[in-house]
């Protein structure tokens, strides 16, 4: 996806949500078969977003320009060491809206060290 931008909104169970606008990096982006690490700076208003009991309920996909793109799925990892997955699977293309709801969480925080 060379002339096309994504942004993303995650929206928590109590209706706070952040933003990413034109998800971007460094490397070469969104090409097939990659996985993509954005991380710090590159996640905007998501760096720190605190979920309360990591409950995401929409993860907002929205895609502006041209050339498609087909994510499977997105992980979105907590300080604490919580890990959320939301599946996705389909072609995001011409200016369309991916709302995902089948997020669940595939690891809880890491247990505290005495």
């Amino acid at each position: 996806m060379d002339l096309g931008n994504i942004d993303i909104e995650i929206i928590a169970q109590n209706a706070s949500s952040c933003l990413v606008e034109n998800l971007n990096s460094p490397d070469n982006d969104f090409e097939p078969g990659a996985i993509d690490v954005f991380e710090g700076d590159q996640i905007g208003d998501c760096y720190n977003f605190e979920v309360p009991d990591y409950d995401i309920i929409i993860f907002r996909i929205t895609h502006s320009g041209i050339g498609g793109w087909k994510p499977e799925w997105f992980r979105v990892f907590f300080f604490d060491g919580a890990l959320v997955q939301c599946f996705d699977g389909e072609w995001i293309d011409n200016n369309e809206v991916h709302e995902l709801y089948d997020c669940e969480l595939l690891k809880a925080t890491l247990p505290r060290r005495h």
